[in-house]
């Protein structure tokens, strides 16, 4: 990772400028030299650049715009050490805590080398030190506006990368030349970082310059020129301590302000870019007579010359990773796959494959297309389950290798013994596997699938889009459980199928008589003669004729129940019938002794009446003779003679006027 600086704030950028922050692959193969080294560029470095000049009024604008692009196309250029996806580009950072985030990120990430190139301004500490301006930085609070630089010694010597490279150009005196902010200047001393290579634009009491009318400052002025143009004597490879020196010998020579630089250990042998200017003599001379090349290496024996270190050993061939892969499936899962992070912060294990991987480039003995397809297809999309990533991987790395999958080796007989699981004592995991397989996700260890894996998805989707309502709850249970197993099971080769067949149920019977819902699971499973309808039969027929069985005792004894009803019902209309009969007659009866007793009253009434008629004819009789003339004369006299005290009529003779009381009614009329 390396970073660089500035653009002046008040400059239109040109319409061919390159955006702030770009990702791209450009390849650059790693080479050695002699002691020199050229950098791998897939082990997670980055060129990380830059800053615009702070905005206040007091600070002298810095007419440098391209210094950021311009460096970065020439390290990641086709001779350069740097690849364009691993260049981290930071133009106007909002603050320091942005710049220092995205710093320890890279610094963490980064294994091989770690370059980070400022430019912009400077202010010194108090005490010593130095602030590193950033584009809202101001002097009244450089110390929590700007960027300290301690803070980058403390995350480039945290960083565990090889090679560690740091790039300042700024200023650090008073502002004595127009492009240029003041300050006081400082030691490369002070920027000390361990173990790593410092540049630095000045010496400690100079100006680093922005000289009018430049399209850079004057030390990355140099550095590109350098970088772009060669160097005739410095070799096949452009190194550091190379650099450095030019650096100091052209400043000398143009009398501006002297670079610094400080090396530790061998870090001066560096080399950032391949050298544009070395001479053809440097290059082997030709053979007296042509010789023909070694052969090349096939596909199934090409290594790489940087092995990739996975459960505790080195692997330079695709051989070796797949068989280490199959033995350590969940680690490899976990370390390459489960957590890949994101494209512009990929996980060290993830970028530590994609690295190894992007070696086999030859497309002569390697699979580069294939390679390609897989990184870009299958690796980094994140709707593929992390197992078969790891699938396709081990297809591309030995296609003709066994079959594993989640560490457990899958034959064609261990995948019929899967699909017959229910019979084969199997497990939870079998399960898993057979629903793994039913997914979208393609299978491509398993070739001899390609041509039957259509015909099984089509008969499955047929299987579950059946009416099941009319089957027993046990019998959808069963289906769901074993009807995928049993459809792929009947596609594979009947080799496959030698082992498991004497634990499948024996045949059976068709029931006679037979249910609905039986003969609809045999529709679906095709028919008795497939696999899955000799196990339905095998399962479910003696049931099937169980229950028809029971259906037809339970009509026998419905009909027998309805016949019993009908001859009660018909016992219970005949005695209806006869209570209704004899109720009728006893009804007449009745009515005939209500005439009878009706006539018998009439009869009595009529004598009554008769008696009746009788007495008042008497008594008009009786009542006649007593208003006779004489009687009641008679009657006078015996009053005045007897008196209102005379005997009783009780003491009169019979016969006698008085004797025979005349009594006077009237008669009873009915």
């Amino acid at each position: 990772m390396s970073a660089a600086g500035l653009s002046h704030i008040d400059r239109q950028p040109r319409a061919d400028a390159p955006p702030a922050c770009r990702r791209g692959v450009c390849a650059s193969p790693a080479l050695s030299h002699s002691c020199h080294q050229l950098r791998d560029p897939w082990r997670k470095n980055g060129v990380r650049q830059g800053i615009e000049p702070p905005r206040e009024t007091h600070w002298t604008d810095l007419d440098a715009p391209y210094n950021l692009t311009d460096l970065r196309a020439a390290l990641t250029s086709p001779l350069g050490a740097f690849t364009d996806e691993r260049c981290t580009v930071m133009l106007d950072p909002p603050g320091a805590i942005p710049v220092y985030d995205a710093l320890r990120h890279h610094a963490a990430e980064a294994t091989d080398t770690l370059l980070i190139y400022f430019a912009g301004h400077g202010l010194r500490k108090l005490r010593g030190g130095l602030y590193l301006a950033l584009p809202h930085t101001q002097y009244a609070n450089v110390a929590v506006s700007g960027f300290d630089y301690d803070l980058l010694r403390e995350i480039v010597n945290a960083s565990r990368a090889t090679n560690k490279i740091v790039i300042v150009d700024s200023c650090f005196s008073g502002r004595a030349i127009p492009g240029m902010s003041g300050g006081t200047a400082g030691l490369a001393q002070e920027l000390d970082i361990e173990g790593s290579c410092l540049l630095t634009a000045t010496t400690a009491n100079e100006q680093a310059l922005a000289l009018p009318g430049e399209t850079y400052t004057a030390f990355t002025g140099e550095l590109l020129h350098l970088l772009r143009t060669g160097m005739p004597d410095a070799g096949p490879l452009l190194t550091l301590g190379a650099l450095g020196e030019e650096l100091r010998r052209n400043a000398r020579r143009r009398e501006l302000p002297l670079p610094e630089q400080q090396f530790c250990d061998t870090t001066q042998h560096i080399a950032l870019t391949r050298n544009p200017a070395a001479p053809a003599a440097d290059a082997p001379p030709p053979s007296a007579a042509p010789v023909a090349p070694p052969p090349r290496p096939s596909v199934a024996h090409a290594f790489v010359s940087r092995a990739l270190v996975f459960a505790g050993t080195e692997h330079a061939t695709k051989k070796d990773l797949a068989a280490t892969i199959r033995k350590h499936w969940a680690t490899a899962a976990d370390r390459f796959f489960r957590r890949m992070g994101t494209k512009s912060f990929p996980s060290e294990g993830w970028a530590e494959l994609g690295s190894w991987l992007r070696q086999f480039n030859d497309h002569r003995s390697d699979d580069v297309e294939g390679r390609v397809v897989l990184i870009d297809t299958y690796l980094t999309d994140p709707r593929l389950p992390h197992d078969h990533k790891l699938l396709r991987l081990l297809h591309w790395l030995g296609p003709d290798g066994p079959v594993v999958y989640r560490g457990r080796p899958i034959t064609y007989a261990s995948l019929a013994r899967i699909c017959l699981r229910r019979y084969a004592c199997g497990g939870k995991r079998d399960t898993e596997l057979l629903n793994e397989l039913a997914g979208p996700h393609e299978w491509p260890t398993l070739d001899r699938l390609r041509g039957v894996r259509r015909t099984w998805h089509k008969a499955l989707k047929a299987w579950r889009d059946t009416d099941t309502a009319l089957w027993p709850p046990e019998v959808r249970d069963w289906a769901a459980d074993v009807g995928p197993g049993a459809l792929l099971a009947a596609l594979l080769p009947p080799e496959a199928l030698a082992k498991i067949r004497p634990r499948l149920p024996a045949g059976a019977q068709p029931p006679d008589p037979t249910k609905r819902w039986y003969d609809s699971l045999l529709r679906a499973a095709g028919g008795r003669d497939t696999l899955l309808g000799r196990l339905a039969e095998a399962e479910w027929s003696e049931q099937a004729r169980q229950q028809a069985l029971a259906v037809a005792r339970e009509r026998e004894r419905q009909r027998l129940a309805a016949e019993e009803a009908r001859e009660r019902r018909l016992r219970q209309e005949r005695e209806a019938e006869q209570r209704r009969q004899e109720e009728e007659r006893r009804r007449q009866e009745r009515l005939r002794r209500a005439a009878q007793e009706e006539g018998e009253r009439q009869l009595r009434v009529q004598q009554e009446l008769e008696q009746l008629r009788q007495r008042e004819t008497e008594w008009q009789v009786a009542e006649t003779a007593r208003l006779r003339p004489a009687i009641r004369a008679l009657a006078v006299l015996r009053a005045f003679v007897l008196g209102p005290y005379g005997p009783s009529p009780r003491s009169w003779p019979p016969g006698s006027a008085g004797g025979s009381p005349v009594t006077t009614s009237t008669p009873h009329r009915s």
